[in-house]
């Protein structure tokens, strides 16, 4: 009785959230031509005054193979070493009821088919939020009362 991990489970307000974390929307590598075959190229995130890049990864993508395909290829910083990542994340298309296709990822790290992938701080590999176990900042807000 009271052993290790017998208490309360982490509250949400101690998770890590979205927001925190670098994202890959499948969107962006539409919005960006990367979801063709051979598609290359690079995304950056920039710090909050858009003066200094804080990370990139570039992204090569290969989507006429039987398993379509992106490479991630990027750094991490990693017990004081910088360390080199390259990582192939899976791809998956659905048909829409009205026609076209619509692209997703397979998490890395469960299989799921998602919107969008994540790294958080500390992390070193691109994977759903559920995998990383993050959670989003508005669930973290306190209710400041009833609406009624």
């Amino acid at each position: 009785m009271g052993g290790l991990g017998s208490g309360r489970p982490r509250s949400a307000a101690s998770k890590m959230t979205v927001e925190e974390s670098l994202s890959i929307p499948i969107g962006a590598l539409r919005k960006h031509r990367l979801l063709v075959d051979g598609g290359h190229g690079r995304l950056n995130w920039w710090d909050e005054t858009g003066e200094e890049e804080i990370a990139s990864v570039e992204v090569t993508a290969q989507v006429a193979e039987v398993d379509p395909w992106v490479d991630l290829s990027y750094r991490v910083e990693t017990e004081g070493a910088v360390k080199r990542v390259n990582q192939r994340v899976l791809l998956k298309e659905t048909l829409l009821c009205y026609g076209g296709r619509r692209p997703w990822f397979l998490c890395p790290g469960c299989g799921r088919r998602v919107g969008a992938i994540l790294m958080p701080p500390g992390q070193v590999c691109f994977a759903c939020r559920r995998c990383h176990g993050l959670t989003y900042q508005s669930c973290q807000r306190r209710s400041g009362g009833s609406a009624y």
